[in-house]
């Protein structure tokens, strides 16, 4: 937090992955939404680029991506009783119906893996 805490005064973010690096274009059409949600989305992109490489690196075999991140918080959240209201919060979704289907199709994955390992065994 310290590290990041001079880059974070101007800025309503905690991180300060959201910035313009100079190579969003100049057009006065695009207003601040489309330009906040074009930040987001380049910085997402940098953020799963840095964490596929980390995977490789550490010898991980899946693809580490921005959204497995966010389900291995998510799923970590619920198993240690957190809220779906700050699940939900933490993850920005506007309503904790959207969570509780993240969730959800959290849980559908671990059966799925369950009945994978038992069909193997037979």
């Amino acid at each position: 937090m310290e590290k990041y805490q001079v880059q974070t005064v101007t800025s309503p973010y905690l991180f300060p992955f959201l910035v313009d690096d100079g190579n969003t274009r100049q057009d006065k059409t695009i207003d601040k939404k489309q330009k906040e949600v074009h930040l987001y989305h380049n910085a997402e992109a940098r953020i799963s680029y840095h964490l596929r490489k980390l995977g490789a690196k550490i010898g991980v075999k899946g693809k580490l991506t921005l959204y497995v991140a966010r389900h291995s918080w998510a799923t970590t959240a619920r198993d240690n009783d957190i809220s779906i209201s700050v699940i939900s919060e933490a993850l920005g979704h506007h309503s904790e119906t959207t969570t509780q289907i993240y969730l959800n199709s959290i849980r559908s994955s671990e059966v799925d893996d369950a009945n994978a390992k038992i069909l193997a065994a037979l």
